[in-house]
């Protein structure tokens, strides 16, 4: 997408969560798109989370950490 900008969770963004709550992950739906492709990366690229999705929302349960993630 020639128009899109990257958001990283590496610029300072801090979120606090309660004991087993998921994070949710939201991003621009796209059309005619059957299925988004969500990777999550610790801030030293092991991958935590990558699956598929039909919609353009995720809910993920995370460790405590740095993270980026691309869809």
């Amino acid at each position: 997408m020639p128009d899109a900008v990257p958001l990283s969770a590496f610029d300072g963004i801090s979120v606090v969560l309660g004991p087993n709550e998921p994070y949710r992950f939201v991003w621009n739906h796209v059309d005619d798109a059957e299925k988004y492709q969500l990777t999550v990366l610790r801030e030293d690229s092991t991958l935590v989370h990558s699956k598929e999705y039909t919609t353009n929302v995720a809910d993920v349960k995370l460790p405590v950490g740095r993270y980026g993630d691309k869809v």
